[in-house]
């Protein structure tokens, strides 16, 4: 372990106790928002991924580690999203609906329930953002980071480490390995700062003022 990666995993470790405490001071509050209720529970995903990430690192476990950073870039790009686009959590629950649909093609009972939390998705949007049409067309994660503001994230370490959850050649024959190995606590960390600032800004979570954070998290980039 390089002494860079040592630092980021100092950092992240750091990030992920003040992540736990922010989501503890939530408990019995009440969101005031539809997008601060999301923002909670992608926060508590982020949690748990952060920390089964470290426990994977802490037991040498690197390749397995790699794995988790799919789905903490794609839960981070969507926080990011509902923030910056009310209309994005309609779009994101209306794609996983229609992904969920797919099940029932022969089963008429369970299509029919599909059809019925669907009328009752457009009825809680349209209560919860009544200036805002429903829209009822698929997302892809490449247009959710780029309504995140995060494109540059996209094209760069989410490509990269999707590499590992599709098992491609180049991940599976250690190919991938050398530009990985010092970038993922980073993109880890990365994470779950982003995590913080979204739910400083938007939940009464309680949470330190994270400017060091973020000046060692760049600090750290740039030497990496």
């Amino acid at each position: 372990m390089t002494f860079d990666e040592t630092r980021f995993m100092e950092l992240l470790r750091d990030l992920q106790r003040i992540l736990d405490a922010a989501l503890n001071s939530l408990a019995g509050t009440e969101p005031p928002t539809s997008v601060s209720h999301y923002i909670s529970w992608a926060a508590l995903f982020i949690s748990r991924t952060s920390a089964g990430y470290i426990i994977l690192h802490d037991a040498g476990q690197i390749h397995s580690s790699k794995l988790l950073i799919r789905p903490a870039l794609e839960t981070t790009f969507a926080a990011a999203a509902a923030v910056k686009d009310p209309k994005f959590l309609y779009r994101k629950a209306y794609s996983e609906w229609l992904e969920i649909n797919k099940l029932f093609t022969k089963d008429t009972a369970g299509k029919m329930a599909a059809d019925q939390e669907l009328k009752e998705l457009d009825k809680a949007f349209r209560q919860d953002c009544p200036q805002h049409p429903v829209e009822k067309k698929k997302i892809k994660i490449e247009e959710t980071a780029q309504m995140a503001g995060v494109s540059a994230v996209y094209q760069g370490a989410y490509r990269i480490y999707c590499q590992f959850t599709h098992g491609a050649l180049h991940a599976v024959m250690g190919d991938l390995d050398e530009a990985t190995d010092r970038k993922t606590a980073y993109t880890m960390a990365w994470c779950v700062l982003m995590m913080l600032d979204l739910l400083q800004k938007n939940s009464p979570a309680q949470i330190p003022d994270l400017t060091a954070h973020k000046r060692i998290l760049k600090a750290l980039k740039r030497g990496a």
